[in-house]
């Protein structure tokens, strides 16, 4: 399972508290546009849009909730064919839609600060556990090995379908005109002096995340120690711990107070993001 965070401009990949960015937000590989159907490339125009914080939060978890449920099909009919049992698993399960970062909310900032200490809320699924358990020792080894094979093609699969590797290095190529631009510069000043008057003295939103989460890091080492912990349990020893929740409190103030500088400055970035992207194909 994964906790997504949507990639915002400025807020750049913040990582969670448990699992990693989102597959939907990598950009390794080049699909050219000529490679694509015109459903894969709708596709890839939504999630450059999603990328770009010019959708709301829904359509980024709508899309992450399709995708997942589009390659975790495919893993069914790879493991099916294979000769085993196997129910696709609701995509909730999957992707976070409640407490996924929202930087665009200041509901969220009051709640979640920036997302860094907000653990991932999954659906639980169980659908193939009895099967696999029903398994002798040997097949279930073979069920897993399978297993992992299929999703690892599946996801590829679902990637290429979504057109992702071209919305990245699409987004990539706008990303960079719009911040190389005069007026997002200046909204990038105006942002760090904003900031500063609020008491937090910072390169950029994405600079103080960093920070912030460097500090989370620590807390989570000295937290699980040794240990290796599940998800559940590794929250629970956080909720209960001081120096845990005062960090929390911290994370908040610090979303809160910057809150309106950030909003200023993605504004710039979505205006200035609508205008390149006419023209960088």
């Amino acid at each position: 399972m994964q906790r997504k965070v949507l990639v915002l401009p400025v807020a750049l990949a913040v990582a969670a508290a448990v699992g990693v960015v989102s597959s939907c937000t990598s950009s390794a590989g080049h699909n050219p546009a000529s490679a694509l159907t015109a459903a894969q490339h709708a596709r890839a125009d939504r999630l450059v849009l999603i990328l770009a914080g010019l959708l709301p939060n829904a359509e980024d978890n709508a899309f992450d909730l399709e995708k997942a449920a589009d390659s975790e099909r495919r893993v069914a009919s790879c493991m099916t064919g294979a000769g085993f049992s196997y129910t696709a698993k609701n995509p909730h399960s999957l992707v976070d839609t409640d407490d996924n970062t929202d930087f665009a909310s200041a509901s969220y900032a009051r709640t979640h600060g920036f997302g860094i200490s907000a653990w991932p809320a999954f659906t639980p699924d169980r659908t193939n556990a009895q099967y696999a358990s029903s398994l002798s020792t040997a097949d279930q080894k073979k069920f897993g090995d399978t297993l992992s094979s299929c999703s690892e093609h599946a996801e590829e699969q679902s990637r290429r379908e979504f057109g992702v590797e071209f919305a990245n290095s699409r987004f990539d190529r706008i990303d960079g005109s719009v911040r190389s631009s005069a007026a997002y510069r200046q909204a990038a000043d105006e942002w760090r002096t904003c900031a500063g008057r609020a008491g937090y003295v910072s390169q950029d939103r994405t600079s103080l995340i960093a920070a912030l989460h460097s500090r989370y890091d620590t807390l989570i080492t000295r937290i699980t120690g040794t240990a290796e912990l599940t998800p559940a349990q590794t929250e629970q020893r956080a909720q209960s711990d001081p120096l845990y929740r005062g960090f929390q409190q911290e994370e908040i103030r610090a979303a809160v107070a910057t809150f309106p500088c950030s909003q200023k400055l993605d504004a710039t970035y979505r205006d200035a993001f609508r205008t390149a992207m006419k023209n960088i194909p």
